[in-house]
């Protein structure tokens, strides 16, 4: 089984996922990391190169074997990995879903200094609030089609709660 971390870039999956792996003792992987070290590429330069369409077939690969893997681990998606149609097909049964629910404010707080390492807010819209909001518009109803969702609170309750459910998988 995989447990899988969805949501809007800059809601904490990568770091949430770290941290989760390291209390509970489970591998992490991060799919965009993966990605970038296969290809030895940043993101940002495989979307330059290869545009979105090349990315997402990158992407589709690499979670297809990751989540083929024996054993339990907990993988990172990237923010729009789970808004495509045959991503979403491979994540089945046993594998879970999260959903990682974080406010625009904080979304904009997070992201302002990295906003040019992240392709898809550098294109569109120019105010970036305005452009989280149409991100967040276009991939709401992915997200929350998740096995479960939790608030991102910067105090770090969110990780009690995530903690708690998962150590409840291995009880049922």
């Amino acid at each position: 089984m995989k447990i899988l971390l969805t949501g809007m870039m800059g809601c904490g999956k990568s770091s949430t996922s770290r941290i989760l792996g390291q209390q509970l003792g489970m591998p992490v992987l991060d799919l965009d990391s993966r990605i970038e070290h296969l290809t030895q590429m940043t993101i940002p330069m495989i979307f330059s190169h290869h545009g979105e369409v090349g990315f997402r077939e990158l992407e589709y690969q690499e979670l297809g074997r990751i989540l083929n893997w024996p054993g339990r681990a907990i993988i990172a998606l990237g923010g729009g990995a789970i808004c495509q149609e045959r991503n979403r097909a491979i994540i089945v049964p046993p594998h879970v879903t999260i959903y990682l629910r974080c406010d625009v404010e904080l979304l904009v707080a997070r992201l302002e200094s990295s906003r040019a390492q992240r392709p898809l807010l550098t294109t569109g819209v120019s105010d970036l609030r305005d452009r989280i909001v149409q991100l967040m518009g276009e991939r709401q109803q992915w997200y929350e089609q998740a096995d479960v969702v939790i608030d991102v609170h910067t105090d770090g309750r969110h990780l009690y709660s995530l903690r708690q459910w998962i150590r409840s998988l291995d009880r049922s």
